[in-house]
């Protein structure tokens, strides 16, 4: 059962288009990683020149600290939704500010927190920036994404974690039952993922996994906290359209 909610559609056993993007993604990374250097060939030139440009820097900055922003009206937010809760005694309405809260707050704990900026960055790959590598001047070696290189100890390339507290904004797409959210949040990490090759801070392979990563865990909480899918009609599978679950 598990099996056939995340991997298959579960009226035609066909697999899951984004756990089949995943899989593709992946293939294609690991049989042509020259891709990233590729990529960010193209910003550089005797150096990542537009990693100064203004906004590339504001947005570099921006995103760097938007995680205590996020935390502290979601924090707000469950404070308040669990005051009304007590004095009013269950409202509805309350109910479901804190369900949403507190899916947000929990995802964004977990996923870009935990995930993305504790586990990945620190104590997997140990892969090295672009910008450190020596085909872009550095002194380290270029290492192919998902393969274990330890030359870089703590806060490294794989993955994004400016990509993915970016991508985050998906997770509003479960909250509000619009699929336009996910539209918004994929382009705005999309874009940030973007400054961050062109600063030579990221190949494209750690922000495409950094969305992976953001997409499959948003997911997965969204349905711990029983909210409604986004992604499945039920004229071909058995998911409903979205809509935020009153329970």
């Amino acid at each position: 059962m598990v099996m056939e909610k995340w991997f298959l559609n579960s009226r035609t056993l066909i697999p899951r288009l984004d756990v089949v993007l995943f899989f593709v993604t992946t293939i294609v990374f690991i049989l042509w990683p020259e891709i990233d250097l590729s990529v960010s060939s193209t910003f550089y030139h005797h150096g990542f020149n537009l990693a100064a440009q203004p906004e590339v820097v504001f947005i570099y900055r921006f995103f760097a600290k938007i995680h205590f922003l996020w935390l502290l009206i979601l924090l707000a937010l469950l404070l308040l939704s669990q005051w009304q809760l007590i004095i009013k005694r269950g409202a509805s309405n309350w109910h479901k500010l804190r369900q949403a809260s507190g899916y947000l707050f929990v995802s964004l704990l977990l996923v870009p927190g935990l995930l993305v900026n504790t586990l990945l960055k620190n104590n997997t790959t140990g892969r090295a920036r672009p910008g450190d590598i020596t085909i872009f001047g550095g002194d380290l070696p270029f290492t192919a994404p998902l393969t274990y290189s330890g030359a870089c100890d703590t806060n490294c390339s794989f993955v994004s974690g400016h990509a993915a507290i970016a991508f985050f904004t998906i997770a509003l797409a479960w909250v509000f039952g619009d699929r336009r959210w996910y539209v918004f949040g994929f382009a705005l990490g999309c874009l940030v993922g973007l400054t961050r090759i062109m600063q030579g801070g990221h190949f494209l392979s750690d922000v495409v996994f950094a969305y992976w990563v953001v997409h499959f865990g948003c997911q997965w909480l969204a349905e711990c906290f029983r909210l409604d899918p986004i992604f499945h009609s039920p004229a071909t599978t058995a998911y409903p359209l979205p809509q935020l679950s009153n329970r």
